[in-house]
């Protein structure tokens, strides 16, 4: 991380404009990997998963119980 530091920072010399867009996709881009096996020994236990699409995207809201929704999310 810290050399991406020192890069963005040698960028911003050159083009403010071009380390602002870098370090946005840095940013707000999502790194996949596979659920840790506790992680996905918790979702297998939810009562229903549903996916939601947001613009291109599906999202998967896992679901358990009853009574009025509380939404945790991350990011």
């Amino acid at each position: 991380m810290q050399l991406s530091g020192i890069a963005l920072n040698l960028l911003s010399r050159l083009s403010n404009r071009q380390a602002a867009k870098e370090l946005a996709r840095l940013w707000f881009t999502t790194f996949r990997s596979k659920p840790k096996p506790w992680v996905a020994e918790v979702w297998r236990g939810a009562d229903r998963c549903v996916e939601v699409a947001v613009e291109e995207t599906a999202i998967a809201m896992y679901c358990w119980g009853q009574g009025p929704p509380v939404v945790l999310m991350h990011g």
